[in-house]
């Protein structure tokens, strides 16, 4: 735990339960409230994936249905676990630097401000699949089984219901919800951390959650926007990732594989476990490594916008996406021109990735066939140094 804030909550005396150092407020909220709350949740994107019933990441169809199916047979007892943006802003007013650090209060209160401005109450931490599945059940999109007049089990939606079998659904069934109103932001991450840590997430997203220069710094650059609406990625990523993939962060992990690379000059491998020391130790990268790493982004999605314009006019319907290893040797080939002072002039992009793949291609097929007498010279050959760039985890060389 290396945030001020989180100083303070290891020596708190008295006991305490259910996330006692942060207020919570914990009261079972009813379906009504709960539908009725939902457009106010703010899903941060820093933390969270698009996810719910309505989303491809979340939960689905079949999932949200066995849900409201079980809770109508008293057989949930799950929980939401939401942040009330406008209790925080008063408690970290209030608050002494000894406390919690002017740093972190700063983070904490523009992140908060952020959100209201927004026109959101609440941030949710934990249980979005469950919000969202209640929520739009009441729509009446999710269903679930009721038995008819003559005791035969069949899916039916909330609008099916006689209007007073809906008022007892409303009142009458509902979940715990847990509102934390004393919490910095970056305490928000770790708990969020902790709350996935049997979760399947990928590792990238943990590392995204904890708010750095650095996080912020490759969420903008991956997906060119600063918007709490779910994390979509830029033109050049959508040329690689599907939106699922995208949703997981896949593409943010890429990009910081070459942000690993510019801060250590491109000597060393980078792996899950370097990754993670990597976001520990380098909260803020080098100045030059931001310029650089924009700069090539930037290109990269002037590419993939072209790619998108040109799909347009030849009206593909599915046009055939980037694999990951030829993405990386077009970053590759990016940042060796943008380090020698050139740029891609504009209206060119298309032809600039024809001459890439192509030469990539020709370069590959002609290494193969030379021989090699040196062990080393061998293991440093265009195919086989290329070869690593289609690995899921290493980024060598």
């Amino acid at each position: 735990m290396t945030f001020g804030a989180m100083k303070r909550r290891q020596v708190l005396t008295g006991g305490g339960f259910c996330y006692q150092a942060f207020s919570p407020k914990i009261n079972p909220w009813t379906i009504e409230r709960i539908a009725r709350e939902y457009p106010s949740f703010g899903l941060c994107p820093e933390t969270q994936r698009n996810g719910g019933v309505q989303n491809g990441s979340g939960w689905d169809m079949d999932n949200s249905e066995d849900y409201m199916t079980s809770m109508f047979a008293g057989c949930t007892g799950n929980r939401i676990i939401l942040v009330d943006l406008k209790k925080v802003l008063l408690w970290i007013d209030d608050l002494e630097d000894d406390v919690v650090d002017s740093t972190e209060k700063a983070i904490t209160r523009a992140y908060c401000e952020k959100w209201v401005g927004y026109g959101k109450k609440y941030i949710i931490l934990d249980g979005h699949n469950t919000a969202s599945t209640i929520h739009y059940y009441v729509k009446g999109a999710v269903k679930a089984q009721e038995a008819d007049s003559y005791g035969h089990d069949s899916f039916v939606s909330f609008t099916e219901l006689s209007d007073l079998e809906q008022t007892r659904k409303l009142t009458q069934f509902g979940c715990q919800v847990v509102t934390l109103e004393e919490i910095s932001r970056n305490e928000l991450g770790q708990v969020f951390k902790r709350l996935n840590r049997n979760t399947q997430l990928e590792r990238h997203e943990l590392r995204q959650c904890i708010k750095t220069k650095l996080a912020d710094l490759i969420r903008l650059q991956a997906n060119k926007n600063n918007n709490p609406l779910p994390i979509k990625g830029g033109y050049f990523w959508k040329q690689v990732f599907s939106a699922q993939n995208i949703d997981k962060r896949c593409h943010e992990e890429e990009l910081a594989s070459y942000a690993f690379r510019l801060h250590h000059k491109g000597t060393q491998d980078v792996n899950h476990d370097n990754l993670d020391e990597f976001y520990e130790t380098v909260r803020e990268p080098r100045q030059k490594d931001v310029t650089r790493l924009k700069k090539v982004q930037s290109t990269a999605d002037r590419i993939g916008k072209a790619i998108t314009d040109w799909t347009k006019e030849t009206d593909l319907k599915q046009p055939r996406k980037l694999d990951k290893g030829t993405a990386r040797i077009v970053l590759t080939v990016l940042d060796q021109i943008t380090d020698l002072g050139y740029d891609l002039i504009k209206g060119q992009e298309l032809q600039f990735l024809a001459w890439v793949l192509k030469t990539h291609t020709t370069w590959q097929s002609e290494s193969k066939k030379e021989k090699f007498d040196d062990e080393e010279q061998k293991l440093l050959a265009y195919f086989k140094w290329t070869k690593n760039f289609q690995r899921q985890v290493y980024y060598n060389r």
